[in-house]
């Protein structure tokens, strides 16, 4: 499986992918640039999508 990791913080999303990737037969890339997302979609040819919205307070 493919995974699209983005999020402005580079900690948080290399965290994240860190722990993502210690399930089998998933890799992930990760962008902190939103204007890169949609040559990143195109490119990698990625069909499904979801989104995980957070709120730092």
């Amino acid at each position: 499986m493919e995974v699209l990791l983005v999020d402005d913080h580079r900690s948080v999303v290399e965290g994240t992918k860190m722990l993502i990737e210690s399930e089998p037969d998933i890799n992930v890339t990760i962008e902190t640039d939103v204007y890169c997302v949609p040559d990143l979609v195109r490119l990698k040819n990625l069909t499904s999508f979801f989104s995980i919205y957070t709120c730092r307070i």
